[in-house]
């Protein structure tokens, strides 16, 4: 057992060992008496629940407690005209979710729970529009009006459509949303905590929204590789740091991250980002409050995407594999520190990877080796190769493995590639006197060769 897969299972025997310490009670489903028309729930563990105060297109729901039980149901009778279900927990425990949440016809739901949400494996949607689970204490309106968890008051005077402009407020420190499930809206799918706790899967048809005041942290069980797929865009954003690890071994391209718009990493603190990441629009990494970010991986970081890469960050890791149809643009530092040893699913250049410190940037591409996914609502490319480049901001230095030098192959098929200073031997010069022997340069470009630093 290698230490990826002997990690992973420890990381899947936790999590079994924490879902099965659930206290059980919470899995209930239990009106409160704070709106003017509250809430009635009928038939648990398969839970009707109807009622609630209407204001115009939008459906108020809050309970002391909410919580579906595995193979229960908590099934949002609403009328059809309704087109968003807004449900808040006002109690002092978590919500544990292990069962269905449906809702009628094509209704957005909105759950608040500032004590946390847990997705068991077993919870699933049956959600035609959009699904937006927080720990937020309150949904803020357009309006300036809220709809509190922790002060709840009558929901406001609202009678149009509401969530354009919807905003929420902070999360308690440590409320954290967990998911082990299957969550698959229609359209959009938004988790919004103090933490996240992924694993199982994440997918939308429209947009994909991970956000955390703190940390983002992904794994997967080696029975269920994690996934997160977006038909438009999947931004993931947690200002303190992302941790992924989600190598997805066990499915085919071992792709964990797929988006169909854009795909944008946003943090202040560590990005730790071993999985691939397939974009059929542009693909980003920045900081939340400006200047270059922290990216970091050890396993696997293989980068696709339909569009534009603009990493603003500096990188330190295993070899790295970036392809665009577009440009590239690295504008920090790139310290490729070996090989990567994960056990890399079949590709063309898996033979490097795995057995050299490698830097490999191909843009312009008129197809991709990798990932391959349909745009969604962003440009995309004809046929042919398309005018970009490669754009290094800052220093490449690629160590030796093994006392051989690694390979830096850069490529623009029909555009410029500009550099700074690029070291195969995990030096600033090549020494003649270094114990690395130098390795492979390799700088293929349509138009201009731009280097401003040493080879």
């Amino acid at each position: 057992m290698n230490q990826v897969t002997r990690y992973l299972w420890n990381a899947s025997s936790i999590a079994l060992g924490f879902l099965a310490t659930l206290n059980p009670a919470h899995a209930q489903i239990v009106p409160d008496n704070t709106l003017p028309v509250n809430s009635k729930v009928t038939g648990c563990p398969v839970c009707t629940i109807e009622g609630g105060t209407v204001r115009g297109v939008n459906l108020f729901h809050s309970f002391q407690e909410f919580g579906v039980p595995t193979g229960g149901e908590a099934f949002f009778n609403n009328g059809l005209q309704i087109e968003n279900i807004f449900g808040r927990v006002t109690g002092a425990n978590l919500s544990h979710i292990d069962g269905l949440l449906r809702a009628n016809g094509t209704a957005n739901l909105f759950l608040i729970n500032p004590n946390g949400i847990i997705f068991g494996e077993n919870a699933r949607l049956d959600i035609r529009g959009s699904f937006f689970a927080s720990t937020a204490n309150t949904l803020k309106f357009p309006d300036g009006s809220e709809f509190s968890a922790t002060n709840p008051q009558a929901p406001p005077l609202l009678r149009i459509n509401v969530t354009p402009g919807l905003q929420w407020g902070t999360s308690q420190p440590g409320a954290t949303i967990t998911n082990r499930g299957n969550l698959a809206p229609r359209q959009d799918l938004t988790l919004v905590a103090d933490r996240l706790d992924l694993q199982g899967q994440l997918s939308a048809g429209g947009d994909l929204t991970l956000w955390a005041q703190d940390t983002v942290k992904v794994r997967e069980e080696v029975r269920t590789p994690f996934a997160a797929v977006a038909g438009g865009n999947l931004t993931i954003k947690g200002t303190n740091g992302i941790d992924i690890l989600a190598l997805s071994l066990l499915s085919p391209g071992g792709f964990a991250f797929q988006s169909g718009g854009n795909l944008s990493l946003m943090s202040d603190g560590i990005i730790s980002g071993d999985a691939r990441f397939s974009s059929g629009g542009g693909f980003s990494i920045k900081s939340v409050s400006g200047g270059l970010a922290n990216f970091v991986s050890y396993y696997d970081p293989i980068i696709s995407a339909s569009g534009d890469v603009d990493v603003a960050a500096n990188y330190t890791g295993t070899s790295l594999l970036v392809e665009a149809r577009g440009n590239i643009r690295f504008q920090g530092d790139i310290n490729i520190t070996g090989p990567d040893t994960s056990g890399l699913p079949p590709g063309p250049d898996t033979a490097t990877l795995s057995t050299t410190s490698a830097l490999i940037m191909r843009s312009g591409q008129s197809s991709l080796a990798y990932g391959g996914v349909n745009s969604g609502n962003v440009p995309i490319y004809g046929n042919g190769a398309v005018p970009a480049g490669i754009t290094l901001g800052g220093d490449v230095v690629v160590q030796p493995f093994n006392g051989v030098g690694g390979i830096v192959n850069l490529t623009a098929a029909s555009g410029n590639v500009s550099t700074g200073l690029i070291s195969t031997n995990g030096l600033q010069t090549r020494l003649s006197g270094s114990n690395a022997i130098g390795g492979a340069i390799t700088i293929s470009a349509a138009n201009n060769i731009n280097i401003t630093g040493n080879l």
